[in-house]
């Protein structure tokens, strides 16, 4: 009476074939896996794509609206030193000397400083935007170069499989 083994081969399907059946399926599924590993890089690719247009949008928005805030300042400007001026003509005051003038040209070096921060802060903010496009630029082509290696990958593991 035994214990349960009638012979030699122990379960394994005997020989090499079982093993090249095994690796075959084992290659099958690295392919499978690298085939989801090339499109979940190919989504990546085309997400960073999105935000670099995105990027390249904020930038330029970042530049009108630097242009609109010095508008406002340039038309703030003229309508103080009109009210300025009215208001020491009104007064008998000679607008081009002494302390009228001296007024005068303090509010024009003051809208000369906010126009100056305003260029700053939209130059700043598109300079920021431009980095970050060129951040996702930089991650759009890793992505894309990952996905091409994935489908390298599977390909030689279909390779593999086949035989």
């Amino acid at each position: 009476m035994g214990t349960g083994s009638t012979g030699g081969g122990g379960g394994t399907g005997g020989g090499t074939g079982g093993g090249t059946g095994a690796t075959a399926i084992s290659d099958s599924f690295t392919a499978l896996g690298s085939i989801q590993k090339y499109n979940g890089l190919r989504t990546q690719k085309e997400l960073f794509q999105i935000n670099s247009r995105i990027a390249a949008a904020d930038e330029r928005d970042a530049l009108r609206r630097g242009r609109f805030e010095e508008g406002l300042i340039n038309r703030a400007a003229a309508r103080v030193a009109g009210q300025q001026h009215t208001a020491f003509a009104a007064q008998g005051i000679d607008t081009t000397s002494g302390s009228a003038a001296s007024v005068q040209a303090d509010t024009a070096r003051l809208a000369e400083i906010d126009r100056i921060y305003t260029r700053h802060n939209a130059a700043y903010a598109a300079y920021e935007a431009r980095s970050r496009k060129a951040y996702y630029d930089w991650q759009a082509g890793l992505a894309r170069k990952g996905s091409y290696a994935a489908l390298l990958e599977a390909g030689l593991s279909i390779a593999a499989a086949a035989g």
